[in-house]
């Protein structure tokens, strides 16, 4: 683990270079929004960060009493000269400065989550129990961010649905270290809850007093608002590659299990199926929104094969610069004709109808329901996923086709 944390852990002379950086643009700021708190915020101030990663996020601290009525994205924005606004549950907005990004998020400076008036409000909170519970851990929680980075299993972002930086630093502080966190994790169940700070009785209470829409396979009490899951965004197939990779790990450990993976398309397709492999130019926006976009275009696609009779077994998405989806099927040619059912025998009336309508085609009887055999326009997946990606609806949530292709 000593040779992982060596690379991913920021040295002296990376911290003393952003840390200079950080400083400078904290006191501007300063200067800029006279009565508020410019704070350094997320994984830089709870040194948790990894080496490379600087994307700096700063709270601007409005005070409670003043402004818990008002809209401080507003206030904030009005503020700001160059910036990009990012619309969440509150707006934040995102500064170049110095060769870095730094993302300046309103919050109302509140001192428990009880004050708060929106979401955002709490994250100050976190980062406090993070750091008073920290000592000694920080490379713990870097080699379990790195583990899910090099997975495909970090971010809450709705298009990843994978673990958040701050769910993993509650779970490797709850279980005391990386080893210890993979070892528990494979040995999840179909529905795990955890209660790091002991606010409720027992488990039958969590989720007796939890809201239903916020229950998931991974149930993670926040230690600083207890009526929360910070895992909610967890998706069920990200929970079980979790518990799947720690499993693997543990069987075999290697440092490979750290290390992101290029995308190889031969090790997609096993004997027997076909893989349908799409690129697409996404939309122009936020990542999370166009991102989002070319999910739905998997989604509908996925459907629409398996209505048309093609076999889906798996599917896969990655988003970077350019979305990538791919749907792996069972090899198999259509038959030339499906199924067009009709209405059931004892409908009289709409059965005549169907009978006046199809009069060219051979009627048949399946389960009391009548159905003629319609010729298959597709019988092949690559030609009929090139024709549901020219229809409208997925149209509207891609720019361009870059390339579509069958293995």
């Amino acid at each position: 683990m000593l040779t992982i944390i060596k690379k991913i852990k920021p040295s002296d002379r990376e911290r003393a270079l952003v840390s200079k950086k950080v400083n400078s643009f904290l006191s501007q700021l300063k200067q800029a929004l006279p009565g508020l708190k410019p704070e350094l915020a997320g994984s830089f101030a709870k040194d948790t960060w990894l080496s490379g990663d600087h994307d700096i996020d700063i709270f601007i601290k409005f005070p409670y009493k003043k402004y818990h009525s008002q809209d401080i994205s507003k206030l904030l924005e009005r503020k700001l000269t160059a910036h990009t606004k990012v619309h969440g549950s509150r707006d934040y907005f995102q500064v170049q400065s110095q060769g870095y990004m730094f993302e300046l998020i309103p919050v109302l400076d509140i001192n428990s989550a009880e004050k708060a008036k929106n979401v955002t409000d709490v994250s100050p909170l976190h980062s406090i129990w993070v750091k008073k519970h920290i000592k000694g851990k920080a490379d713990e929680i870097r080699l379990v961010k790195q583990f899910t980075k090099a997975n495909n299993l970090y971010g809450a972002e709705s298009y990843i649905k994978g673990f958040s930086g701050y769910l993993l630093e509650v779970l490797t502080i709850h279980y005391k270290g990386f080893n210890n966190f993979i070892k528990k994790a494979s040995q999840w169940s179909q529905e795990e809850i955890i209660d790091p700070e002991k606010n409720y009785k027992n488990k039958a209470k969590i989720k007796s007093t939890l809201n239903p829409s916020k229950h998931s396979h991974l149930i993670v009490i926040d230690p600083v608002q207890k009526s929360r899951n910070i895992a909610a965004a967890l998706s069920e197939k990200k929970y079980k590659e979790f518990i799947s990779i720690c499993n693997k790990f543990l069987h075999n450990p290697s440092t490979s299990f750290f290390e992101k993976k290029k995308f190889s398309l031969s090790e997609l397709k096993q004997p027997g199926e076909n893989v349908i492999y799409i690129e697409l130019q996404p939309l122009q926006g936020k990542k999370d929104i166009v991102a989002c976009k070319i999910l739905k275009v998997l989604d509908f696609l996925k459907d629409r094969m398996e209505i048309n009779g093609f076999k889906v077994k798996d599917t896969g998405f990655e988003f970077d610069k350019i979305g990538r989806i791919w749907l792996i099927l069972e090899n198999e040619l259509l038959s030339e004709t499906r199924k067009h059912y009709g209405p059931f025998l004892k409908d009289t009336i709409n059965l005549k109808k169907f009978k006046e309508k199809w009069h060219k085609h051979k009627l048949y009887e399946e389960s009391g329901r009548a159905y003629i055999r319609v010729k298959r326009e597709f019988r092949t997946p690559g030609k009929f996923a090139k024709h549901v990606l020219e229809q409208d609806y997925c149209k509207e949530n891609y720019k361009k086709i870059l390339k579509i292709k069958t293995i």
